[in-house]
């Protein structure tokens, strides 16, 4: 079940018997020369959706962009942010639903760290 095809009663109404959300959270980056730049986010959104069928706990719009090794600069298309951005951001994003009720996240990725 995905946030982002529910209106905002039904998600009122997820929240007064679940407060759980899974935030899946990939890159933007080269895999090579065979797969797309958004690998990770697709295995990551198949995960969060399969945990979502078995569990019934909600699953959050995915972030696309993650943090990538600098010597991926040179392969077009690939993008990155910093570690300190990236947690600034899921730290506003869990800080909003949890004014909303939420309480427990399940922050899941299919990218490694590059450090």
């Amino acid at each position: 079940m995905k946030l982002e095809n529910l209106t905002w009663p039904e998600v009122e109404e997820y929240l007064k018997s679940n407060q759980q959300i899974i935030l899946p959270v990939g890159t933007c980056e080269q895999h090579g020369l065979h797969l797309p730049l958004n690998t990770d986010t697709l295995i990551a959104n198949r995960v969060a959706d399969y945990l979502s069928e078995e569990t019934g706990i909600l699953v959050g719009p995915s972030l696309n962009y993650g943090v990538n090794l600098p010597c991926d600069r040179k392969y077009a298309g690939t993008c990155s942010t910093s570690k300190e951005l990236l947690r600034s951001f899921l730290a506003s994003v869990l800080e909003w639903w949890k004014g909303q009720g939420f309480r427990r996240f399940f922050l899941l990725s299919a990218h490694g760290d590059p450090h």
